[in-house]
């Protein structure tokens, strides 16, 4: 009566037959299983999550520890140079930032997916400019190293109601995400207007693009979809799911507009505060 799909176990058999041996009548039984399809699902999705995290745990994470692991051991050998020095920490730098915002959404995205608690947004006003200069701040040093623009619109100072930490989050997982999938000398533009009570964002880039068959598998929840950057730059799809999530606990939605070799755009939207 809802016009709802349902899952049915359908058995049945035949009772009584003619004189000519044709079945004239049978009986059998629908039993509504729609509960426990959802529960499997709900299992595969966690399993899928469950295998994907101890996947990053065991590469990304691994990796750029043991590497950190080394850098430190050189560098307590005092057999180096100044300059060999300073290429060390600036690496060593680099790798730490992006080691520990790997973390952050390891741990985001466990605690998400966790029966125990889902993370709830804690809601003040703030203002999108400062997260924004903020984030630009922490990734500057990967823009430069490509000669990326950055271009954002500056207008007016918006102030949206959320949870800043998520938004922060959101915000530097899309710019990573840009810069990663630009060559260099290209341009990244952060566009922000007002639409019916809410801020529009966008965050437009002219990368190598995405092709529509993987922004669908991007936008399924129980994909993890991720490519190489234009510098071999390494991604695990995590990211992006979060992004997702956050958006959608905001009431808003993740939109990406791409096509290969033309570039990408992101655009989400937030609720502006009174």
């Amino acid at each position: 009566k809802s016009s709802d799909w349902i899952w049915v176990i359908d058995r049945g058999k035949v009772i009584e037959y003619d004189d000519k041996g044709n079945p004239s009548r049978a009986i059998g039984t629908h039993i509504n299983i729609t509960h426990q399809k959802q529960i499997e699902e709900r299992l595969r999705e966690l399993n899928n999550t469950k295998d994907k995290l101890f996947s990053i745990i065991a590469h990304d994470l691994r990796s750029p520890i043991g590497t950190m692991m080394n850098i430190a051991e050189l560098t307590s050998m005092k057999k180096l140079d100044e300059n060999a020095l300073s290429r060390f920490f600036e690496s060593q730098k680099d790798l730490t930032k992006n080691t520990f915002f790997l973390l952050e959404n390891l741990l985001y995205w466990a605690r998400h997916n966790s029966n125990k608690e889902d993370i709830k947004p804690n809601i003040i006003d703030f203002s999108i400019k400062e997260i924004i200069d903020e984030t630009l701040l922490q990734l500057n040093h990967e823009a430069k190293n490509k000669n990326l623009s950055v271009l954002k619109d500056d207008s007016d100072d918006f102030k949206v109601t959320g949870d800043i930490d998520m938004i922060r989050l959101v915000f530097r997982n899309l710019l990573t995400n840009a810069i990663k999938y630009t060559k260099k000398d290209g341009t990244i533009h952060i566009g922000l207007e007002k639409i019916n009570g809410r801020l529009a964002i966008s965050i437009k880039d002219t990368g190598i693009g995405i092709k529509k068959k993987h922004i669908e598998k991007i936008l399924l929840n129980t994909e993890f979809h991720t490519t190489q950057g234009t510098n071999n730059e390494k991604g695990t799809g995590l990211g992006l799911k979060l992004v997702q999530t956050f958006i959608n606990k905001h009431g808003g939605e993740l939109k990406i507009s791409s096509k290969p070799g033309k570039g990408s755009t992101f655009r989400f939207t937030l609720p502006l505060a009174r």
